[in-house]
């Protein structure tokens, strides 16, 4: 029996109650949550279970993200994604998804992991062989995530971390931030803009009981009138950047 090649991975979706926004199409937050989804699931197919990570002594964390969508389904349409991870480099590990419906490519996502000592939490250096995995060789996208340089920023909510915040690691999920971004913008930019890329950078861990404020350019005031949205993440405790994003939007033809 012919061994199944599992360099590629790809599961369907169907945008529903749970991962729509309020314009009935499958929202920035939804499509984060599957895009983890899917990769947890071609991971666990090639045997790199969450238990099998910490056994060999490291796990994944998100270092960079960058995703852009030229279309967002919508409410009861199926879509597929279809995930492949590039091989490791160093402490390095590069994952590409991209997004079909109805056969056409309509969004695109390049993720940046960075590989953490399951102890220690410090950088860990492996490699594909160590992983007992190989990546895809034959294709990578045309673009990269990025280092977000960003423009002067003012603040514009503080957070403080609680427990629905934190993922199996007992930190923030990546998902958590793109939801706090989200939430510091008024109602009016969800209904009159669509999302057309969102980048993130995370820079540091953050944990139960951390106060973050947030920033942001333009400020609330402004925000109908630009475009392009630069935020990040500072923690009072040590006055540290946790995490940079951007939004780069479009106005709506129609608003609701």
């Amino acid at each position: 029996m012919t061994k199944k090649d599992l360099t590629i991975f790809e599961k369907t979706y169907t945008v529903n109650i749970l991962n729509s926004d309020i314009n009935g199409r499958l929202g920035l937050l939804g499509l984060l949550d599957i895009l983890q989804d899917i990769a947890d699931e071609h991971a666990n197919s090639v045997g790199l279970t969450y238990e099998v990570m910490l056994n060999k002594g490291f796990f994944w964390v998100m270092f960079q993200q960058r995703t852009m969508m030229k279309r967002w389904p919508t409410f009861d349409e199926k879509f597929t994604v279809r995930t492949w991870a590039r091989s490791v480099k160093n402490r390095y590990a590069v994952r590409e998804s991209e997004i079909i419906f109805a056969g056409d490519k309509i969004g695109a996502c390049s993720t940046t992991l960075m590989l953490l000592d399951a102890k220690t939490h410090r950088p860990k250096r492996l490699s594909s062989a160590d992983l007992g995995f190989e990546g895809r060789t034959d294709y990578q996208f045309d673009f990269k995530t990025e280092k977000i340089r960003l423009p002067e920023l003012k603040p514009a909510r503080d957070i403080t971390v609680q427990i629905s915040d934190l993922d199996i690691n007992q930190h923030v999920s990546n998902t958590r931030y793109a939801e706090w971004i989200l939430n510091t913008l008024p109602i009016d930019y969800h209904r009159r803009y669509t999302i057309e890329e969102y980048s993130a950078n995370f820079i540091n861990e953050t944990f139960f009981a951390d106060d973050v404020q947030c920033l942001s350019r333009p400020q609330l005031s402004e925000v109908m009138t630009d475009e392009i949205l630069h935020f990040s993440g500072v923690r009072h405790q040590d006055n540290k950047t946790v995490f940079k994003a951007k939004l780069i939007s479009r106005p709506n033809q129609h608003t609701i």
